[in-house]
């Protein structure tokens, strides 16, 4: 039997991400517990609330690596994805807009927050000048 090998960047992240999602389909496949609760959760939410709800990835650091996003359970989300640190990181981010008047909503959960262009911050490298470093297989 001939072993596949990916030769374009595309293929090697699609197989990638096949092998993630079939090492962790017994916890978040598709037949998973966890992947119906979600299913389920989105499904009966009006559509409203539907198109707020995100899924706040805290991984481990070195599986950071690994493009989670990409995972069938992620789709759910239609692309409304986010990682961080911690929640320690996550309660530092969200506390300076606990103060804003009517931040947060009567049952607790914080309204949608605008924020200026001028307070956000981009980290880019245009000229492709840092070479990083790799810890996978497909490079």
């Amino acid at each position: 039997m001939d072993l596949y090998v990916p030769t374009t960047v595309e293929e090697k992240l699609r197989a990638l991400v096949l092998d993630l999602d079939d090492c962790f389909k017994a916890v978040m496949g598709v037949g998973s517990r966890v992947y119906r609760f979600l299913h389920d959760l989105l499904e009966k939410s009006s559509p409203i609330l539907k198109s707020s709800y995100t899924l706040m990835m805290l991984l481990d650091s070195s599986l950071q690596i690994l493009p989670w996003e990409a995972m069938q359970v992620a789709q759910l989300f239609n692309g409304r994805v986010a990682r961080d640190y911690s929640i320690h990181m996550i309660h530092h981010r969200i506390q300076p807009y606990l103060a804003i008047p009517n931040a947060l909503s009567s049952d607790g959960s914080i309204n949608a927050i605008t924020l200026s262009a001028s307070t956000v911050k981009y980290i880019v490298d245009p000229l492709s000048e840092d070479q990083g470093i790799c810890f996978c297989w497909c490079c």
